[in-house]
C-alpha cells in the first residue's frame, strides 16, 4: 500500500511539472518604441571626393511589433517588423572644395528571432534573442557642387542581416509584461549601394500572453 502511495504521489508530483511545464506555452503579440541611435560622424566616398559630417542627428525613434510562440520556460520564436527610423547628417567635402550635401540613411524590415529566457522568481525575466533583420535601407545624398545641384539615392532590399538583442521584462501577471532591452544591429545596409551603419536601439516593449 505504502509502495502504490507513493506511486500515486509521484505520478501526481508529474502532473503538476506537465502542467505548470504546459503554462509556459503559447502565443504572445508585443510591441515596442524607442530611439535608434546611427553613427556621430558617418563617412561617405563618391569617387574621388570624401565627405565627412560636420552636423550630425544621430537619433530618431523606431518602433516594431512581434508574434511569438513560446515552446517552454526558457524558448521562443519571434516574427515581427521593426522600423529605425532615420539618420541624418550635413556632410562636407574633406579637402575643402566647395562641395556639400544632406545625407539621409534608413532601415526597416521584417524580422525572425530566437529568443532565450531566464526567469527570476515570478516577475523578473532577463533575455537574449538572436534575430534576423530582412532590411529595407534607403540612401540618398543631395546638395551642391559649385551652386549646381545633385542628387545620389540607392537602396538595398530583402538582404539578411544577424542582430543580437539583450533586455529584461516584468511580469505584472499571468498575461501582460513590459521590457526594456538594447538591440545591436552592425553593418546594416549593403557596402557597394548604400553604404553600411552600425545602429543601436532602445526600447520600451509591451506584450501579452494568450
Amino acid at each position: 500500500m505504502k509502495g502504490f502511495c507513493a506511486f500515486l504521489l509521484l505520478g501526481a508530483a508529474g502532473a503538476a511539472s506537465a502542467q505548470a511545464a504546459d503554462g509556459e506555452r503559447g502565443f504572445y503579440v508585443g510591441a515596442r518604441a524607442g530611439v535608434a541611435n546611427y553613427p556621430a560622424r558617418p563617412k561617405l566616398i563618391v569617387g574621388n571626393a570624401t565627405f565627412r559630417s560636420n552636423d550630425t542627428r544621430e537619433e530618431d525613434l523606431s518602433w516594431g511589433f512581434d508574434v511569438g510562440y513560446r515552446f517552454s520556460k526558457h524558448f521562443a520564436f519571434e516574427a515581427g517588423y521593426l522600423d529605425l527610423g532615420e539618420g541624418t547628417a550635413k556632410m562636407v567635402d574633406a579637402t575643402g572644395a566647395n562641395l556639400q550635401g544632406d545625407l539621409r540613411f534608413s532601415a526597416r524590415g521584417e524580422t525572425l528571432g530566437v529568443v532565450a529566457l531566464f526567469p527570476i522568481g515570478r516577475k523578473w525575466e532577463p533575455y537574449g534573442k538572436l534575430g534576423v533583420l530582412f532590411q529595407d535601407v534607403d540612401f540618398r545624398f543631395s546638395g551642391t557642387q559649385a551652386g549646381v545641384p545633385f542628387t545620389l539615392s540607392s537602396s538595398s532590399r530583402r538582404e539578411g542581416k544577424l542582430y543580437l538583442e539583450t533586455g529584461v521584462s516584468y511580469r505584472f501577471d499571468a498575461h501582460w509584461k513590459a521590457s526594456l532591452g538594447l538591440t545591436h544591429l552592425s553593418d546594416i545596409g549593403d557596402k557597394d549601394r548604400t553604404g553600411r551603419a552600425d545602429i543601436r536601439n532602445v526600447f520600451l516593449g509591451l506584450s501579452h500572453a494568450f
